[in-house]
């Protein structure tokens, strides 16, 4: 019993009244590791943990949540933890103890003769309602950033995201997470290199655009703005798609002259700004959607490729604990505000139609002010030899217009998935660090 409650001891931690924007938060405080072995309260419909003898430390399980969630063989498939069968008719107790074998788990009997076992860790792990005690988790940090990362972006060489121990290509794809954007330098200047790449994250989506795509400047022939020679604001690519892009990949491969600055921004960044100055704003901007055209004209084989799709989405995407996890940006594409958005403006303000189109237009305007403000702006020059990679569900990027006499510039470009490149990082964590 002692080592169990060593196990699971230590990976308890103080309850924060804050949640960081963090995936599976690694350094965590414990708890002092008690003299006694927990102790079980059966309730009327639940069962509480006492976690230390003065049971100020707790969580307590509902018996259909415990029902719900038996592990044990005939409830669970060993192989993807899917449930077998149905677990939500009955959850009535027959009894609850602790195994006298120093297992370190609660065994609950249930009215049917069936026998669930939970182990300390898993309860631990799993607790959703408790006194002091917090699931324990690794965290990925997320760093906001504005114009200044100029001085040190996160860089990688392209020999060693190829390499086969998967090492460079982790610290690759936690690059990505952290900044949104990772540049691959020393990638041979050619379309293969960078689907090289792409491939060891992930299948490459194929849209309407195909696989890999290219532009040429001064040799457009493609009408839609992306392949044209005038500047490009600061987007999301596809927003009038549901299945927007993840993971972007842009490789300038053949340069004559100086080329173009692109430019780089972080939302995550400028959405901690509009909450700062104005929460109203923020409110408005995460629970008004608006609607972006999806007419997209590239005829191949006779063919005109248009989207199919049309989406609502906010402005900025939050999580269950309010913190920004998206950005749905596209100043070009936006179409018209509607009846709905402005019903859901007026709900979230409580107030009339006029002052609700006005504030939403005030809060968009604020928005586009941080976004055109060179405080937030990474602005480089994209040369042959350097790969870019950046979130599309969190970067805003772009470029200054083409130039006369700036000379031949070939690019290309693919995408991969959110979720593609998200479960090969989780992956390579799994393989690599546990």
């Amino acid at each position: 019993m002692r080592s169990a409650m060593l196990s699971f001891v230590s990976r308890a931690v103080l309850l924060s009244k804050h949640v960081p924007r963090v995936i599976y938060p690694v350094q965590r405080a414990a708890l002092t590791i008690p003299t006694v072995a927990p102790t079980v309260d059966k309730k009327d419909r639940c069962v509480v943990v006492n976690w230390s003898s003065e049971k100020s430390e707790w969580s307590k399980y509902h018996f259909p949540w415990l029902r719900d969630n038996c592990q044990c063989s005939l409830c669970r498939d060993s192989n993807f933890s899917q449930r077998l069968l149905n677990t939500l008719e009955d959850a009535t107790p027959a009894d609850v103890r602790i195994p006298d074998d120093e297992s370190g788990s609660v065994e609950v009997e249930w009215a049917d003769g069936h026998c669930s076992q939970f182990s300390y860790d898993w309860l631990l792990t799993n607790s959703y309602c408790h006194n002091k005690v917090l699931t324990p988790k690794r965290t990925r940090e997320v760093t906001l950033w504005d114009s200044s990362i100029k001085d040190n972006p996160p860089k990688m060489k392209y020999g060693d995201i190829m390499q086969d121990d998967n090492q460079s290509l982790l610290a690759l794809l936690r690059n990505l997470y952290q900044y949104g954007f990772t540049l691959v330098e020393d990638t041979p200047p050619r379309p293969e290199t960078m689907e090289a790449v792409g491939k060891r994250i992930g299948a490459i989506s194929n849209n309407f655009f195909g696989a890999l795509w290219f532009m040429e400047a001064g040799n457009m022939t493609v009408t839609h703005m992306s392949y044209g020679e005038k500047k490009i604001a600061p987007h999301n690519d596809m927003m009038g798609f549901n299945d927007t892009p993840g993971l972007f990949f842009f490789h300038v491969y053949e340069l004559e002259g100086e080329g173009t600055d692109s430019l780089l921004i972080d939302s995550f960044r400028l959405a901690s700004e509009v909450k700062k100055h104005n929460m109203e704003y923020f409110d408005l901007l995460s629970k008004v959607s608006l609607t972006y055209t999806n007419k997209y004209s590239e005829t191949r084989d006779g063919v005109l490729h248009n989207g199919i799709y049309e989406e609502y989405p906010t402005t900025f995407t939050v999580d269950r604990n309010g913190e920004v996890v998206k950005i749905r940006l596209s100043q070009a594409d936006r179409k018209p505000m509607d009846s709905i958005a402005l019903a859901q403006a007026m709900k979230v303000l409580s107030c009339d139609a006029d002052e609700a189109m006005d504030k939403m237009y005030k809060a968009l305007r604020y928005l586009h002010s941080l976004i055109y403000d060179p405080k937030y702006m990474y602005k480089f020059r994209l040369k042959p030899g350097t790969l870019m990679l950046c979130d599309n569900h969190r970067l805003l990027h772009g470029r200054d217009e083409f130039t006369k006499g700036m000379g031949r510039r070939k690019a290309c470009g693919l995408y991969v998935s959110q979720d593609e490149w998200h479960a090969k990082m989780k992956l390579l964590e799994s393989e690599l660090l546990d």
